[in-house]
C-alpha cells in the first residue's frame, strides 16, 4: 500500500511537471505567433500603400511608354500587384473568418 502511493506520489509530481514545462512552450509559441501576426499586418499595410501610391503615380498611363523606365516601372507593378492580390486573398481572408465567428 505505501508503495502505491509513493509511486501514485512520483506519477503526479512527474505529470504535474509535464503540464507545466508545456504551458510553458505554449505561451512562448503564442508569443511568437501574435509577433508573426503583427508583422504581417504591417507588411499588407504597407503593400496596400505601396500598390495605391504606384497607382497614383500612373494614373495618367505615362509610364507605360517602352523606354527603360516605363518597362522597369510595368515590371516593379505587376509584382506590387500579384502581392497586393496575395495578400488580399490570404491575410485579410483570416480576417474576415474571424470577424464572422464574432
Amino acid at each position: 500500500m505505501l508503495i502505491a502511493i509513493i509511486i501514485l506520489s512520483i506519477m503526479v509530481v512527474v505529470m504535474g511537471y509535464l503540464v507545466y514545462a508545456q504551458n510553458r512552450k505554449y505561451n512562448t509559441l503564442l508569443k511568437y505567433t501574435e509577433m508573426y501576426v503583427q508583422f504581417i499586418g504591417a507588411i499588407a499595410i504597407r503593400t496596400n500603400a505601396t500598390y495605391d501610391r504606384m497607382q497614383e503615380i500612373d494614373r495618367l498611363g505615362a509610364f507605360k511608354a517602352d523606354d527603360e523606365v516605363g518597362m522597369i516601372f510595368n515590371e516593379l507593378n505587376e509584382n506590387v500587384t500579384d502581392l497586393n492580390e496575395f495578400i488580399t486573398r490570404y491575410v485579410n481572408a483570416g480576417t474576415e473568418e474571424t470577424n464572422e465567428k464574432k
